[in-house]
């Protein structure tokens, strides 16, 4: 029989090594999942993947996505893959822009890729739902760019 100090050093062991084990699994799932989304990213970039921002003078809308988004948008990753253009819905479309629908509300968001729609958004959700919608388009843009 083993003495119960000796058994609570084995038992202490045996956490100890799990939860190194369980910490190179976190480590190694999160480069992974770091390669994942470089790689991911650099097939978004390698593409000209744009936001086209399509608003108008007094839009209350778009003075809130200014305020809470406007400022930080260039920082962000979504910002770098993406860099935002703004236009007034008033405006020629910029050169080879092809929209699959005129804009009708402002704000709209057109991510595009290679001057041709992906997505959009019509209007602003606000900041939290805005960001969502965005990483769902800009995974869409990805998808297209692996299958292509």
């Amino acid at each position: 029989m083993i003495p119960c100090f000796v058994q609570a050093n084995i038992l202490e062991l045996e956490y100890v090594n799990n939860q190194k084990l369980e910490s190179r699994v976190r480590t190694s799932l999160s480069a992974c999942f770091a390669v994942l989304f470089w790689t991911l990213a650099s097939v978004a970039s390698s593409a000209d993947t744009r936001l086209l921002m399509i608003g108008s003078n007094g839009c209350s809308y778009c003075a809130q996505w200014e305020r809470e988004v406007g400022g930080i948008y260039p920082l962000t990753e979504e910002g770098k893959l993406a860099p935002v253009d703004r236009i007034n819905i008033h405006s020629t479309l910029p050169e080879g822009v092809i929209l699959s629908r005129k804009a009708v509300y402002t704000p709209t968001f057109v991510l595009l890729r290679d001057g041709v729609e992906v997505d959009r958004i019509e209007g602003y959700p606000g900041e939290a739902f805005f960001w969502g919608l965005l990483d769902r388009m800009i995974h869409k843009v990805d998808a297209a760019a692996l299958k292509s």
